[in-house]
């Protein structure tokens, strides 16, 4: 965060737009990651003095305040799973039942319905390219 502090007061950064407009981007990036840290930190001592004090109501709302601090974390985890150099790109998914019968294809017909789910839970457009339906089942 010091060296991009140090490379935007820089003036042969102004210079070029781009390239400014690139590490300001970045800086508000880092902050508003640290101001998440930051809340979650918040949260967590507040919870943690909740239950040295013991009262009830102050526990509950702690609880419900870690709640919301897992989920997020949940959030933010799956986010920086997906940050890397290519997966901002399409992806293709191609299930087969093979030759495994009846059971093979009830299993990719599942699978099929369980990753569209998951998609649509998380907000991902899929578009189904092909499907062959197999004789007696998915």
């Amino acid at each position: 965060m010091q060296s991009l502090q140090i490379e935007l007061e820089s003036p042969d950064v102004w210079a070029n737009q781009r390239k400014a407009s690139e590490l300001g981007a970045k800086v508000r990036e880092i902050k508003d990651i640290l101001d998440q840290f930051s809340f979650w930190d918040e949260k967590i001592s507040d919870a943690e003095t909740a239950y040295e004090i013991g009262d009830p109501e102050l526990i509950a709302e702690a609880e419900g305040s870690l709640k919301l601090v897992e989920s997020q974390l949940d959030k933010y985890d799956f986010e920086k799973m997906l940050n890397g150099e290519y997966d901002y790109a399409d992806a293709f998914l191609t299930i087969n039942a093979g030759a495994g019968g009846t059971d093979a294809q009830d299993w990719a017909s599942m699978l099929l319905r369980m990753y569209l789910r998951w998609a649509e839970k998380h907000n991902y457009k899929t578009e189904l390219v092909e499907k062959s339906e197999g004789e007696e089942a998915g």
